[in-house]
Formats: C-alpha cells, sequence, structure tokens
C-alpha cells in the first residue's frame, strides 16, 4: 500500500487489541511522514443497544447452613417444599464456598421471592436472594446533566422500564470537570451496556467501564487471593479502618490507617492509597485484554498492604 504525505488513514482497531498499545506503534511508524492516522474502534459506531440475550432469566436463593449439614438442609428444603406448589424450576443446585445451599431457578425476581418464602415459612432455615446486579461506571457525563436526565438516558437506550432493574448509586464531578455516575444495574442489561462500550447521555457518547473489583484475603489482608489459598500471617483480628486488633471496622472510632503507606488519612483499600490504585489500574488491563488473572495483576500482587500490626 502506498501511502501519500498528505493521505489521511484510517485503521480499524479489533475487538480486544489494546488501543493505546496501536496508537503507540503508529506514532512510530508514520514518524515525520506527515500521514494523518485516525483509530477507529466498535465503540465509534455508536449503534444503538440492542438486546441480544435470549436465555430466560435466572435468580439465586441461599439457604444458610447454620450448624446443619449441606446435605441435610437440602434433605429437608426438598421434603417440605413443592416446587409444584411454588410454581418455580430449578435449573442447578450446588453447595457455596461457606457451606449454604445454593438453588438457580428459572424465572424472575418474583418467583425467587416466593421461593424463599415458602423455604423460610416451612424449615428453620434462614433463606435470602443473591444480588445480581452488576456495578457500572458511566464516565464523560458533562456537568450540566442531572441524575433524572442520566437515568432516563440509560432506560431509553435498554428499553428499561422496571424501576428496580436500574438504580444510580452517584452522580458525582471529576476533576476534569465532568461527571461520573455509578449505577446498579441487572446482569443480562449489564453486558448489553459493556458490550456497546458507550452510551449517549445529552450531547455525549459517553464510556461505559465495569466496576473492578480486587480478590481481597481477609485472613492476612491482601490483595490478589482469597483466604482458602492464604500462606500469609493471620491478621484476621485487626481493623480494617485503623489497623488496630480488639474491635471490628464498624465498631471503629479511630482515624484511618493505610498499612501499605503506613500513614494515617486513608485505608489501604480506598483510591486514596496509590498502591490500591495501580491494582485497580492493573485489573482494568487485565480486563480490557480479555482474562479474567493475567499477569498485570499476578506481578502486582505485592502491592497489597503487607499489614503488620501497628505499634
Amino acid at each position: 500500500m502506498q501511502v501519500h504525505p498528505t493521505d489521511r488513514l484510517k485503521l480499524f482497531v479489533s475487538e480486544g487489541l489494546n488501543v493505546g498499545y496501536v496508537r503507540k506503534i503508529c506514532e512510530y511508524v508514520f514518524a515525520n511522514t506527515g500521514v494523518s492516522v485516525v483509530l477507529l474502534t466498535a465503540q465509534d459506531k455508536h449503534k444503538p443497544i440492542t438486546n441480544k440475550e435470549k436465555r430466560p432469566p435466572t435468580e439465586k436463593v441461599i439457604v444458610k447452613s447454620g450448624n446443619t449439614g449441606y446435605a441435610d438442609i437440602l434433605k429437608t428444603v426438598k421434603q417440605k417444599v413443592s416446587l409444584a406448589t411454588v410454581g418455580v424450576k430449578v435449573k442447578t443446585i450446588r453447595k457455596t464456598i461457606g457451606g449454604d445451599l445454593m438453588l438457580e431457578i428459572e424465572g424472575d425476581r418474583q418467583k425467587a421471592s416466593a421461593l424463599r418464602e415458602a423455604i423460610s415459612s416451612n424449615t428453620d432455615h434462614e433463606a435470602k436472594l443473591v444480588n445480581n446486579m452488576v456495578t457500572i461506571h458511566i464516565l464523560d457525563i458533562d456537568a450540566a446533566t442531572t441524575e433524572k436526565e442520566v437515568d432516563v438516558a440509560i432506560r431509553e437506550a435498554l428499553g428499561e422500564s422496571n424501576p428496580q432493574s436500574l438504580r444510580i448509586s452517584s452522580l458525582r464531578p471529576t476533576r476534569d470537570g465532568n461527571q461520573i455516575a455509578t449505577i446498579q444495574v441487572n446482569k443480562a442489561k449489564a453486558n448489553l451496556l459493556l458490550q456497546a462500550r458507550r452510551i449517549k447521555i445529552g450531547w455525549v457518547a459517553c464510556r461505559v467501564r465495569e466496576r473492578v473489583v480486587l480478590q481481597r484475603c481477609y485472613r492476612c489482608l491482601e490483595f490478589g487471593h482469597m483466604t482458602k489459598e492464604c500462606k500469609g500471617q493471620d491478621h484476621s483480628n485487626l481493623c480494617l479502618n485503623c489497623n488496630q486488633p480488639g474491635h471490628k471496622v464498624k465498631e471503629c472510632k479511630n482515624a484511618q490507617y493505610c498499612s501499605s503507606c503506613q500513614t494515617t488519612g486513608h485505608r489501604s483499600d480506598t483510591t486514596k492509597c496509590p498502591r490500591f490504585r495501580e491494582l485497580i489500574r492493573a485489573q482494568a488491563e487485565t480486563k480490557a485484554l480479555g482474562s479474567r488473572t493475567g499477569p498485570a495483576l499476578e506481578d502486582r500482587k505485592n502491592l497489597g498492604p503487607n499489614v503488620p500490626s501497628r505499634k
């Protein structure tokens, strides 16, 4: 392909490729050529969000084990609860990490609530619904846009009228003069937003990002692994707010202390901590590359708090 200095070259970046890396390559290849390069991604098409989710909705009900074994809970529920009477169909049955019984049913929240009520009424076990809402951040919202306008724009894009299927947690200003909204939406609708990557709110096609959640071990209090995998020291008796033993975070009246930075003024699990921000950034990069546990997070596991107790 022959490119002239006055040409404007448009390159389409395939889904999954890092746009930043492609931009750097283009800057190197076309340096001092006078060629203007425009990178196009799927988000530039701004197609309306269409619901391609064909699978029927499901909900989950957790039956707490207490001091009862998993097999005994399952036996009791099957004996004392009639699915035909409740009007639900169980899709899967499994044991949770904590030893509780999880029932996944076909149907909506209303059917799950009916099953939960039947279990609680006919057995001695506590039953609760699993929250299937996904937290999403919407960036680049202009400063004049109200929470109501954000809500209306999202509902119109998704074709969603159920008031319980979408909740705006916050709409807050950013340092660049815009706003960012944090919303909770059901998983099917969240997938549509994330696949679209942008949503039109007012004049702006705003970026859509899933909230990054870091694994945290509540034994050693470090990030990057779960408690059952922990090989570190047991710091589970330390308060997450002040890093002192003898009480839990909800009872804490002390100043915040970051065990990563070894300083007061913030906690190690908030974005005020530079090491926590680095972990968030690494995890976001990993998700963007389509990997759940890529090297970006693995290489930064030691950035988590070392959590020695304060003297």
